[in-house]
Parts: structure tokens; sequence; C-alpha cells
């Protein structure tokens, strides 16, 4: 979809929020206003920037983009794809949710209206946040804290945030220090061959699809939205970190495959932390890990829940009832678990 110029633009809409849907990368002027919107956004992350039409991974995919504006200045975006009859925004570990953080009511609500209006006959619509929204919630969206993501404060820079580690952090990246593991960042071709290599070991190992490895090369070819850290011992590779990042913005542990043999060297502690480093350095705000399992949790920094907002549209609720036959299911092989567990110590 094209818009106008910013200064007719800014003309027709002055005083109001209104909302522009993409579903390609926009044109010149809207890049522009999405990209000033980013430098002072509360959470730009690479799925929140213009090149989120332009990633690999979402090839033949429905993406969208909606775009609250107030004259010609963006002050919201949300994205997502509509997956069958689902249109979904982002998951636990990746809310695709920005706001300015003078955003207010009239801004939430237009990028509600807009998202229903691109839902059209989608039965299900899930969006994870960052923070509240109240708007969807009072729209009927079920509203629930799915997860949390820890959160570094790049601004407080090196020293303090390697204090801020735990104990056990700091060890395991003297550790693999002091036995001679390497890590550097690398965009060579033979780099991205001994990574691809690892990475495929690692999902046969995990039992998860792979990407083709024309795929992630292309990925990787977007070279000012993600970086690959490896790590080397004795000149052999051994683990490999993915970072996506918005300039000026916040950087992303997305991604992490290891040789398992090589895990008692303590690569991904010394990986995360030269990441980091690499983060501050180029001026980025906040370092996400993705998750808040005890390995990230370890490194400090904030935990931040993640909301996750959901309307069934369908009949009957069936999204609402399946999704609550599968928590009754897991609550009960919980139980078993830990009955044959208490059988089997005797208790």
């Amino acid at each position: 979809m094209s818009t106008a110029p910013d200064a007719r633009f800014a003309q027709q809409t002055e005083g109001l929020t209104r909302t522009v849907t993409v579903h390609s990368f926009p044109d010149a002027d809207l890049e522009r206003a999405w990209r000033a919107f980013l430098l002072t956004a509360d959470f730009p992350t690479h799925y929140v920037s213009p090149e989120y039409f332009r990633e690999p991974f979402f090839a033949g995919k429905r993406q969208f983009a909606v775009l609250a504006l107030k004259g010609s200045t963006v002050a919201g975006v949300i994205t997502g794809m509509h997956e069958g009859h689902h249109l979904i925004c982002g998951v636990s570990g990746r809310p695709q949710v920005a706001l300015s953080p003078s955003a207010g009511s009239d801004v939430f609500a237009s990028l509600l209206s807009a998202l229903r209006a691109e839902a059209g006959s989608s039965t299900l619509i899930s969006v994870f946040s960052w923070v509240a929204l109240p708007a969807f919630r009072d729209d009927g969206f079920t509203e629930r804290e799915i997860d949390a993501i820890v959160m570094l404060d790049l601004k407080l820079g090196r020293d303090a945030l390697f204090k801020g580690f735990n104990k056990g952090r700091k060890s395991d990246i003297n550790f693999a220090a002091r036995k001679g593991v390497e890590v550097r960042l690398t965009n060579s071709d033979a780099d991205f061959n001994a990574y691809y290599e690892i990475y495929s070991k690692w999902c046969d190992r995990k039992k998860i699809e792979r990407q083709t490895i024309e795929t992630m090369r292309a990925a990787f070819g977007l070279e000012s939205n993600r970086v690959l850290f490896m790590a080397f011992h004795e000149g052999v590779a051994i683990a490999g970190s993915v970072v996506r990042y918005v300039a000026s913005g916040i950087a992303e542990y997305s991604a992490n495959n290891s040789v398992e043999e090589a895990l008692p060297l303590r690569p991904n502690s010394l990986l995360n932390w030269i990441a980091i480093q690499w983060a501050i350095d180029q001026g980025l705000r906040g370092y996400s890990m993705g998750g808040s399992h005890p390995f990230l949790r370890h490194f400090g920094g904030d935990v931040l829940p993640i909301y996750r907002y959901r309307i069934d549209l369908s009949l009957f609720k069936r999204h609402e009832r399946r999704e609550q036959l599968e928590a009754n299911a897991r609550t009960v092989a919980r139980a078993l678990r830990q009955r044959f567990r208490s059988t089997r110590d005797g208790q």
C-alpha cells in the first residue's frame, strides 16, 4: 500500500491518529517515518522494523504491519502474519509491538481497530506485547502473562553488567577463556558452513526441522540486522550464537547451537558475553535474551513479563476449548510423573 508524501499526509491527518496497513516493504516516505519512530520507540526490535518484510524465514507468508500515525509521525507499530485462520503477532519470546513513549489511548484504539480490519475472516487473533494493552482487554481479548524475557540495559556499560551476572555465569565465562575458547564475529563462507553443520546436527539431536542452507544464507545476508558469533577451540568450531538487532535499538539473542561434546568448555556463556559487549559498542540500548530460563536469568538484567492478548472468534470457541484441553492434559501428565517418582523413591 502506498502513502502520500509526508507534507500532504501531515496536512490530511493533523491532530488525528490514523493507521496505515502495509503488506510489503513500505515506500520511501513511510519508511523514513517508520525508521525515525524506531529511534525513540520503547522496544525497537528487528521484527517491528521495515526489514520484517525482507526476512527469508517468512518467504511466502502473508505478512503485514499496522502503523498508527499522528500527522506524518509514527506512534505505534504492530507486525504479524496470517497462519490459516489465525492472525498472529509475535510469539512469547518475540513480541511484535512497539510504541512511542507518548502513545496514548487513541494510539492503542487505532491499532486495535486496524488489526480487527486486517483479521477479516480469521477466527483467532493473538498479539504478544512487552506492555499491557488495556484497549485490547476492554475489547474482549483475554489478557495473560504468557512468559517473561530477561532484558539487559546496555547503557549501564560493561563493568556494571558483568558485575550483575550470577557468580556461576562469571565463572563459566572465565573458565571458557582459560580453556582457550575463542569467540569472534564472523561472516566468512567457511565459518558459515561450519555453523550450518553444527546447526544441522543440533536440529537432528533435538528432532527439530531445520531450515535449508539457502534460507539460512539469505538470513545472514541481512547484515544490517543479523550477526553470527562463533566459538572455536583449538581452531575447530564448537558453537554459534545468532543476534538480531535494529540500529540504535535492541539486540536479541535469537538462536544458539552447540557441539554437544564441547559443552563442558562452557562456550555459550562466553559467546553471550562477547555478543553483549559488541552490542554495547554498537550503541544499542538493550539486549533481549529471548526468554527467562535459569541460564538466561544468570546474566542479570530485568525480567519483563510478556502479555498475550487473544480473542477466539470461532463458533463454540473451539480454539479456547482446545487450549484448555491441552493445558489439562499437561497438568495430568505432570501429576502422573510426580506420582511415578514418588512411588519409585518409596515415598
